[in-house]
């Protein structure tokens, strides 16, 4: 039996028949001789007795040719059986030939892929060492040699989720953004060397140049465009993980990110997520944005979540909420644009603060909504919005320091309440307000 290698049966070659021995063809023509001669003996006998003259000459004539006759058929049998060993074996060789070379091109493809493997993990590896360089330039090269990495090779979409978290990771490291003036470096050096601050300020900015560059490598292979066609940089289905993050003047602009976790993340300067589509979970709980956060016509296929987050300035107009969103206990500092957004889930502003004008003109609230405790401090404009849950909008204890909008005094108003109980000391009823328990 012929074992069979890795390749399973393509492996296993035919047998190839060995030559004959030179004795067993001497000893095949010896052994035709004899049985020609035997033959021809045989009839000899058996044919001549009591024949005489010409009849005696052609009878042992005809032996001979008898004899002959035989020995002729067992040569030309063995011919016939020489021909077909050599068909046979003609065809063996041709089919083991076939199964050679199919072999040496598994084996080629093999060996190409794990050189292609070793040839990612060397490139990798060389990246992170020089992503995790001391010198700016350094680590600038280490994150276009990760970029790289990702592009040119499409047949591994894990190798981007991976380069994508290696480029998150180093976002999320600590960071502290260059001083808009020396005498703001903490730790005055020793006999005031003016020098000392001028390095620390020159680290401070190179690495601010770092990180911009990281952001830019996100949103380039991140932003899918409105084409229908997604362009061949445009990389599917990434997660991002920017938790407690430094970002600076961030765009995600027309971009399409899978699941998305900014939790904790100061944003510094203006934000743009406009026209972005979050096909997962988008999480902002706890950010700040000190500059203006625009999610205009921005798309949030699952849940959002921006509760606790602190806003200077917003610009949600036009967005789309298709699961809940949730602002609890956010704060606006300045004006909140929510005008004309879609709220298909819940809508969750409990304990929300406003400090500035909020606009939800034209917003249209399919699921519960619900404002309980939230403050409204400056202007605050309801036109033409829409509530259509079967559930009325909870705006309890909520205030409006410029004047309740005409839209919502339908919501707030107070039911009479019911007649004084006979025994003294019971509680009021808890249906005197017209609006959702907190």
């Amino acid at each position: 039996m012929i074992p069979l290698s890795p390749f399973g049966d393509l492996a296993a070659s035919r047998v190839v028949l060995k030559p004959i021995a030179w004795w067993k063809i001497t000893l095949g023509f010896v052994l035709g001789l004899v049985v020609a001669a035997a033959v021809a003996t045989t009839v000899w006998f058996l044919t001549t007795p009591g024949l005489s003259g010409k009849d005696l000459a052609s009878a042992r004539l005809d032996a001979v040719k008898v004899g002959l006759s035989v020995g002729v058929g067992l040569g030309g049998a063995f011919g016939l059986y020489l021909a077909l060993r050599r068909q046979r074996a003609t065809e063996a060789d041709l089919d083991n030939r076939e199964r050679v070379l199919l072999l040496q091109k598994q084996v080629a493809a093999t060996t190409e892929e794990d050189a292609a493997v070793r040839r990612v993990n060397d490139l990798y590896t060389k990246a992170a060492d020089q992503l995790g360089s001391e010198k700016a330039p350094v680590r600038l090269a280490g994150l276009y040699a990760f970029e790289r990495l990702a592009q040119d090779n499409p047949a591994q979409p894990h190798l981007r989720q991976t380069v994508v978290n290696v480029i998150c990771a180093y976002l999320r490291m600590p960071f502290t953004l260059p001083a808009d003036d020396l005498s703001e470096l903490s730790g005055e050096p020793e006999g005031g060397d003016a020098d000392a601050l001028l390095k620390e300020q020159r680290e401070r900015q190179q690495e601010r140049e770092v990180r911009l560059a990281a952001q830019r490598i996100l949103r380039y292979h991140l932003r899918h465009g409105d084409a229908e066609q997604a362009p061949e940089t445009f990389w599917e289905n990434i997660d991002i993980d920017l938790t407690s993050s430094t970002l600076i003047n961030f765009d995600l602009h027309k971009c399409r990110p899978r699941h998305v976790r900014f939790d904790g993340a100061t944003f510094v300067g203006s934000s743009w997520f406009g026209d972005t589509t979050f096909i997962g979970q988008a999480r902002f709980s706890n950010a700040t944005f000190d500059g203006q956060a625009k999610f205009g016509r921005a798309t949030f296929e699952k849940n959002a979540w921006f509760d606790h987050t602190k806003f200077a300035s917003a610009l949600f107009d036009s967005a789309t909420f298709s699961d809940a969103a949730t602002f609890t206990e956010a704060q606006f500092t300045k004006d909140a644009d929510f005008g004309t957004t879609i709220f298909r889930g819940a809508a969750r502003f409990a304990r929300t603060i406003f400090s500035d004008r909020a606009k939800f003109v034209g917003c249209s609230f399919a699921g519960d909504a619900q404002f309980v405790a939230t403050s409204f401090i400056g202007r605050t404009n309801f036109d033409d919005v829409t509530f259509s849950s079967q559930r009325k909008p909870g705006f309890g204890m909520a205030t409006f320091e410029q004047g309740t909008p005409k839209e919502l005094q339908q919501f707030m108003q107070t039911r009479a309440k019911p007649p004084a109980p006979a025994a003294p000391g019971d509680q009021e009823s808890s249906e005197a307000l017209d609006y959702p328990a907190s």
